[in-house]
């Protein structure tokens, strides 16, 4: 900077490279950060989850199989788009014929298949945090020891590495490898905080503080004839009520101790006023075919009232 503001421009004489500098200064476009240069090419995801590009194949989310994408390739990593977000990204190999993997990937599928965990190529040179390694071997004893590892694989989806780790590490701690332990100590740690206690101020506190008081509800028991309460026995059992006790009840009409109804409202009968045939017996000694039984009148003949008038 000292040499700029001695030297002369090499077109304007008359003023120095620094004068012409700082007008020309408020016309500069502002930096926006690193410049984000890479080769871009359309690509296909096959069946195996994984794109083609420069001999190589790499490896991407199973949820973008059978839709295009976008490779974006940088000098060092291969990016994967699809609709604008990231689906894959990976160191870029310079080799021919050769296939990157990332594990997370294919999660998801291990849901349908649990015993690609031990067999699938994607999971032969996995290395997991230490916790979670621990689990894995020790569940590999377990006869759905895949089942259980690929459940607390999926919660990595969700809640992240470091928080199945700290649930791993959790349940080592305490001598416990179950998929069924670690998740709830997930779903635990999922939880809010409690949230702080309102203090109540002086104006709407109670003067006298309600008393729980089970013994209240005994004053709603009514008592019968013997000085016993409805609905207990001579020695203090407590009885159902029958089901016409609660009919006569409801209506009006409380059974004395005779067992008849007390005043109050008419029980209604609901028995039906029909009255159904009775049913031809069979005439089983009779040996003639069409022997046929008497029918009964169904009219039926009611009796004259009496005037009660003198």
């Amino acid at each position: 900077m000292p040499n700029a503001k001695a030297r002369r421009h090499p077109e304007q004489g008359e003023r120095t490279i620094w004068d012409v500098f700082e007008e020309e200064r408020a016309s500069f476009i502002p930096y926006a950060g690193r410049f984000d240069g890479y080769h871009c090419i359309p690509a296909s995801v096959s069946k195996t989850c994984t794109v083609r590009f420069d001999n190589n194949k790499y490896s991407v989310l199973s949820s973008a199989v059978g839709r295009p994408v976008e490779i974006h390739a940088y000098a060092d990593r291969i990016v994967i788009r699809q609709d604008g977000a990231v689906i894959g990204e990976h160191a870029r190999s310079f080799g021919r014929n050769e296939v990157v993997y990332d594990p997370w990937h294919y999660v998801p599928v291990l849901a349908r298949k649990p015993d690609g965990l031990r067999n699938g190529a994607p999971f032969r040179e996995w290395v997991l945090p230490s916790a979670m390694e621990k689990v894995r071997r020790k569940l590999g004893a377990a006869d759905d020891g895949d089942r259980q590892m690929v459940s607390i694989l999926t919660c990595v989806l969700t809640d992240g590495l470091s928080a199945v780790e700290s649930a791993c590490q959790e349940a080592l701690e305490h001598g416990v490898c179950s998929a069924a332990v670690i998740l709830n100590i997930l779903a635990r740690s999922r939880d809010p905080a409690p949230g702080t206690i309102l203090s109540i101020p002086q104006a709407l506190k109670l003067a006298h503080e309600p008393v729980a008081d089970c013994a209240c509800y005994d004053s709603l028991r009514r008592t019968n004839s013997h000085g016993t309460h409805r609905g207990t026995g001579t020695d203090g059992t407590l009885k159902l009520y029958g089901m016409r006790s609660a009919y006569d009840e409801i209506m009006g009409a409380s059974p004395s101790s005779d067992g008849t109804s007390r005043p109050g409202l008419s029980v209604i009968s609901c028995r039906p006023r029909y009255r159904r045939s009775r049913p031809a017996p069979s005439n089983t000694s009779s040996p003639s075919p069409s022997c046929r039984w008497p029918r009964t009148s169904t009219t039926s003949t009611s009796p004259t009232r009496r005037s009660t008038n003198p």
